[in-house]
């Protein structure tokens, strides 16, 4: 009965507009794959669902959790990963495996060897990391009840690391 906020929704063709993207699979049915709000703009134009890389990323044995991110400015695409419970063990230790070079250059190319496999595109796998030694929880912060990612709260934690990794990137 709000005739403002139904036009907003449904185009003239009466296609209802839900903010969601979707693919018809077999059978006609809709799938909704992933939220257009959630999607960014790199700086060679192409699109990014960082829900649809951080789903592949997830399957790789060192990474426990991981946060995609990307900022129109650049090509490529950064993530903040929580490495699992074995991968820490195996490097000496929370402490000494988010500081470990070795850790971040196995978990990149566990990510590369994973997504590639899925056939991610070269733009979707992150080119560097940021190791975090503490689990997401809805106590941090960092995740709802049900453990989606809060990306706002994660970008005003990190967004002075992921910019500095930026930085550095480009200037090497």
């Amino acid at each position: 009965q709000n005739a403002d906020a139904t036009a907003e929704v449904l185009t003239h063709d009466g296609w209802f507009h839900t903010g969601d993207i979707g693919r018809i699979v077999h059978g006609g049915c809709v799938q909704i794959v992933d939220r257009k709000k959630q999607l960014f703009k790199l700086s060679q134009g192409e699109y990014v669902s960082p829900e649809k890389v951080e789903g592949i990323a997830s399957k790789c044995a060192l990474v426990g959790q991981i946060w995609v991110h990307g900022v129109s400015t650049e090509a490529f695409l950064v993530a903040v990963v929580v490495p699992s419970e074995s991968a820490m063990e195996k490097y000496g230790g929370k402490e000494t495996a988010i500081q470990s070079d070795q850790l971040k250059k196995d978990i990149l190319d566990d990510l590369d060897q994973v997504c590639r496999a899925e056939q991610l595109k070269g733009y979707e796998i992150p080119k560097s990391i940021i190791l975090h030694g503490d689990e997401w929880t809805p106590e941090s912060g960092f995740v709802t009840p049900s453990f989606k990612l809060k990306r706002p709260a994660l970008w005003q934690h990190f967004s002075k690391d992921i910019l500095a990794l930026y930085e550095a990137l480009n200037s090497q």
